[in-house]
């Protein structure tokens, strides 16, 4: 049944590779369930400094996460992405719509929902086509490095590594804090394990860490399971500010982030797949991709150049050609062929 809706053979696949390159994506992307609620909330401030309440968000983001990712699954077929909430809106709405503006959760989703709107009408006509190609390509790539970026600046700030000052905006924290050290050890011990080829890193280092916290006792385990938060905002958005000329500059801002994020993200991921069919060399063999925006940051990394100056042979992580000529986890192997990207392409 699965076999005939997705062609697995037409695209020299497999259910088994499918579903390990889909609980890599997800383990990649799992953290936002967390960072998410963690950001609108105001790290964990709640209602009561005007932010969002961190469980209803946090079965937000998971039940929204799922849904889209179906659709796109069961809708895309050929080249599914990993679809979630887009880590930079969410710290303009928490800190800068709610806590720098002072409107209300319900005011602000009021304001998501009008640019998501707008952002559809956009997709849906020529106008994305228009946009995306009037932006040069270093822009279109260069997001990518900004949105990792971001989301590594947020996660030093999580783990405390850097800290808020009032004049260089940022310093660096207690690095005497065991807790701070811990977590320090995680992203070297992530690192390593990436360098060393093993799969699945990213989990291992986490889990790994997080079972040192909780023996230790720098960290509380909270169990495995319990019953899911409700979601308090269900179609609780408020359009009546969303009209106001204060909130369309929210507005604007929201639709302008979403589209760059989104428009950077795509190139990336399409000039991925365009590369990889330059490594097949068979223009008609298909070729799959798993990507998400937790994989932002390492995808942003520079070429790696080859032995000639005039070839650079890219280096995305955690992707490689399988045995099936399709994308799997891993890396690319060093005999595989060098040459030199395109990217002068247009993306529609």
């Amino acid at each position: 049944m699965l076999d005939n809706y997705f062609n697995y053979k037409k695209h020299k696949t497999d259910f088994k590779t499918e579903v390990i390159a889909g609980t890599t994506t997800f383990l990649t992307m799992a953290y936002i369930m967390f960072l998410n609620p963690f950001i609108l909330s105001g790290e964990f401030a709640g209602p009561e400094k005007g932010f969002f309440d961190f469980g209803a968000v946090y079965t937000a983001t998971i039940l929204a996460t799922a849904l889209a990712c179906f659709i796109m699954a069961f809708y895309g077929k050929t080249w599914p992405i990993g679809l979630a909430p887009g880590m930079g809106i969410n710290a303009f709405v928490a800190f800068g719509v709610c806590a720098g503006m002072g409107y209300t959760p319900q005011e602000a989703l009021g304001a998501v929902l009008v640019a998501g709107v707008l952002f559809l009408i956009i997709s849906l006509t020529p106008i994305r086509a228009w946009l995306i190609n009037s932006i040069p390509k270093s822009l279109k790539l260069g997001i990518g490095a900004g949105i990792g970026l971001f989301l590594a600046i947020i996660g030093l700030q999580i783990m405390e590594v850097v800290v808020d000052n009032p004049v260089t905006l940022v310093q660096l924290g207690n690095l005497g804090d065991p807790l701070v050290l811990l977590g320090c050890a995680t992203f070297i011990a992530i690192i390593v394990l990436d360098k060393m080829n093993v799969k699945g890193n990213i989990i291992i280092g986490i889990l790994a860490f997080s079972i040192i916290a909780w023996a230790t006792g720098l960290a509380k385990f909270n169990g495995i399971a319990s019953a899911p938060p409700p979601m308090t905002y269900l179609f609780e958005f408020d359009l009546s500010a969303a009209m106001t000329a204060g909130m369309s500059t929210v507005i604007f801002t929201l639709l302008f982030i979403d589209f760059f994020d989104t428009a950077g993200t795509l190139t990336y991921a399409c000039w991925l797949i365009r590369h990889a069919r330059r490594y097949i060399g068979d223009g008609q063999a298909s070729c799959r991709i798993e990507y998400s925006y937790a994989m932002a940051c390492r995808l942003a990394r520079a070429h790696k150049h080859s032995r000639s100056a005039s070839h650079a042979q890219p280096m995305p992580p955690d992707v490689v050609f399988g045995k099936n000529r399709s994308l799997t986890p891993a890396h690319y192997p060093s005999s595989a062929p060098r040459c030199q990207p395109s990217l002068n392409r247009r993306y529609t």
